[in-house]
């Protein structure tokens, strides 16, 4: 394994298109290197050979990889490692910033240069790619047929590229047509010769010494013009393959420009029909406390609380501190008689007494949930144990909910509601546009027959995860009621959920991603 390098990956059209482009139509002195899968997948066989005949590939589960994995790799990134052409070698470069890469056993902190017979593996006990540099005759990209080199061209330079599918086809189709005619020139132009040959040949045929020379070269002339029309007939069968394979981009370029309208056409009339129905205003309508001495307190005045939303898979979400508030009693809630009494609830739980929380949760289209706080499945294993003091100066054992990734509470119910990707919520890219629904400030939860969740507007503020393992967001609304409600993103024309909308930190939205919630 040879020594570490600096310079950072960057993709360039270059080392995609144009390093392509050079191995299709000057492939003499172009070296290329095979992946050996040894693994099988949904696109991939074990001891499948992949041929890589471009500068750089990407390798992950996104469909714009070169070397793609499906979804049952949970391990591998979207966009988990490069390989990309340096000088005469090639290195291999780590991208994704939570599954790591493996060159031979050892993990690839930043990118290595990769040598004949080297292991690639894709996070530890993930798929391995075994790295080959042809030698001898198969050396070289020439040493791969033209119909060859045109699929491999269209499968790892213009994956990432779609739009640019159908023209960039388009002039290969061009490009192996010229080289027909070029061909066809110079047969016709061997034909005159061949003429010229046999009639010098007929004017010198006195003369011996002459006439073997002229019939030598006739014979050579001959044989030239055999292989431009074996040539000819070669190209006409790459023409038609170019042909195919443009017309097949031009389709898939036609129906990845459908997918961008159907997502650009994805509005709020569709966010109302696809989501409205599954998220729900959650309404406390008792709660019962009971002190340590066994006194028992109830309350039943009925207030929004928060927001909730209704899964696929049956599990009714909403932000843990939506259900069992006390455990967060550290934060500042804007009024001082609010935080005492968070503060008072904490001491009663974690001292011998009890409190059940009622909730109902109704959707826009009418449909009710009621649960408890008992019955929410939530995950304490990270709360901090400390202690406070109450007025009589009494010391006493408080829990407090300190990691941001654990603010959700599930419960289990016998319906269906709207589609989620966990993977996705924790490798969205920068930038990516999501909507939450909620009901801030308890607008449009103001009267429980008659629920309307209010819109609004975000984007991921940074790449993945942030350093507290939830998704930053800008632009969002955070205010009291909107805990606990859904954050969707269009996905094949589709919103699906991706997180739990818990706060903000420093005016900047704090999402829990999808992928920490059980």
């Amino acid at each position: 394994m040879a020594g570490k390098t600096v310079k950072p990956y960057k993709a360039t059209l270059s080392g995609s298109i144009g390093a392509g482009i050079g191995s299709v139509f000057n492939p003499r002195g172009r070296k290329y290197y095979i992946l050996e899968h040894k693994v099988s997948s949904k696109y991939h066989r074990a001891g499948e050979a992949q041929e890589i005949i471009v500068d750089q590939i990407e390798i992950g589960r996104d469909s714009r990889c070169q070397v793609r994995f499906d979804d049952n790799f949970s391990t591998v990134s979207r966009r988990h490692a490069a390989i990309i052409k340096d000088g005469d070698n090639w290195k291999l470069v780590q991208i994704s910033k939570t599954n790591t890469t493996l060159l031979n056993g050892r993990p690839v902190q930043n990118e290595w240069y990769l040598q004949n017979g080297d292991e690639i593996q894709l996070s530890v006990n993930g798929p391995k790619l075994g790295f080959i540099v042809p030698t001898g005759k198969k050396a070289t990209v020439g040493s791969i047929g033209l119909t060859r080199r045109l699929s491999l061209f269209r499968q790892q330079a213009l994956r990432p590229y779609k739009q640019a599918i159908a023209v960039l086809a388009t002039v290969l189709i061009l490009a192996v047509g010229g080289l027909s005619t070029w061909n066809i020139f110079l047969r016709n132009d061997l034909v005159k010769q061949s003429k010229v040959l046999a009639q010098e040949i007929e004017a010198n045929k006195d003369n011996k010494a002459k006439a073997d020379s002229l019939a030598k070269k006739l014979v050579e002339n001959n044989k030239k013009m055999k292989d431009y029309e074996k040539r000819m007939g070669d190209m006409a069968k790459e023409t038609t393959a170019a042909q195919n394979q443009a017309r097949s981009a031009r389709i898939a370029a036609a129906n990845a420009m459908k997918a961008v309208t159907r997502d650009s056409e994805v509005g709020d009339n569709e966010l109302e029909k696809q989501c409205f129905p599954y998220t729900y205003a959650i309404y406390q309508v008792k709660e019962v406390i009971t002190q340590p001495n066994g006194e028992v307190q109830t309350n039943s005045d009925v207030h929004l609380v928060g927001t909730g939303f209704l899964l696929s898979d049956g599990r009714f979400v909403t932000a843990r501190h939506v259900t069992e508030t006390w455990y967060y009693c550290q934060f500042n809630w804007g009024d001082e008689r609010i935080n005492q009494l968070l503060r008072y609830q904490n001491a009663v739980v974690h001292n011998g007494g009890n409190i059940e929380s009622t909730f109902i949760a109704i959707s826009s289209k009418g449909d009710r949930i009621t649960f408890t706080n008992k019955q929410c499945r939530v995950n304490r294993s990270s709360d901090k144990v400390t202690s406070m003091q109450l007025n009589d100066g009494t010391s006493v054992v408080i829990k407090l909910a300190v990691a941001s990734t654990t603010d959700w509470a599930t419960v289990n119910v016998s319906k269906k509601g709207i589609g989620f990707d966990s993977a996705l919520s924790a490798e969205l890219p920068a930038g990516t546009k999501l909507k939450i629904l909620g009901f801030p400030y308890g607008r449009g939860g103001e009267n429980p027959t008659a629920v309307s969740p209010i819109s609004s507007s975000a984007e991921v503020a940074r790449k993945g995860l942030d350093t507290d393992g939830t998704i930053m967001a800008s632009n969002n609304d955070t205010q009291s009621g909107n805990s606990g409600g859904p954050v969707f993103v269009i996905k094949e024309g589709k919103y699906i959920a991706v997180g739990v909308l818990s706060g903000d930190t420093r005016g900047k939205g704090r999402i829990v991603p999808l992928k920490y919630v059980r």
